[in-house]
């Protein structure tokens, strides 16, 4: 259960227990973009937004906050491949991450429209990927609940360009 407390076009998520699941088959293979505005005050890991194989559990392609505060995009097929953000999100602002899979060995990481990391080690795209999850890490042991506040999440069936990566954050046309 997520409380949405319209008239803000958000919902929040309590950490515990509350999420948000779509099965379909959204992409299954590169390139492709993820994209989510989220805020909160917290440091505890959570999962924000990702793409998961239902059947296979360590299978999936996600924006995520870690302990630190920082932002983490994750591409997991059999090993974990990620890119860490330097900064510290968890100020009560919010913040649009962006994770541009561009191919098995390209991927890059933004954060208010700029670049905070990139990734080159090589990863296969998950070919199952038909869940999508606001909220928590939606492989078959679900945990790391996000808590805070989550709107306006994407998958692009394309690599954003940084320029467009940058309009999505100042809200221009893409």
């Amino acid at each position: 259960h997520v409380a949405n407390t319209m008239p803000a076009p958000y919902y929040r998520f309590d950490g515990v227990d509350d999420t948000i699941i779509y099965s379909g088959t959204p992409i299954s293979s590169y390139p492709f973009s993820l994209s989510a505005w989220f805020n909160t005050e917290t440091t505890t890991t959570g999962f924000i937004f990702g793409l998961y194989d239902v059947s296979e559990a360590n299978q999936y392609m996600t924006i995520d906050m870690i302990a630190d505060g920082s932002i983490q995009g994750t591409a997991r097929n059999t090993g974990s491949d990620l890119i860490t953000s330097s900064g510290t999100y968890s100020d009560g602002k919010w913040h649009f991450a962006t994770i541009v899979y561009t191919s098995a060995t390209s991927r890059e990481l933004y954060v208010d429209g700029i670049s905070v990391g990139t990734d080159t080690s090589s990863t296969t795209c998950p070919t199952g990927l038909d869940k999508v999850v606001f909220g928590y890490r939606g492989s078959s042991s679900a945990d790391y609940y996000f808590d805070g506040l989550i709107s306006g999440g994407q998958v692009w069936n394309k690599a954003l360009t940084a320029a467009e990566v940058k309009e999505l954050y100042s809200g221009a046309s893409v």
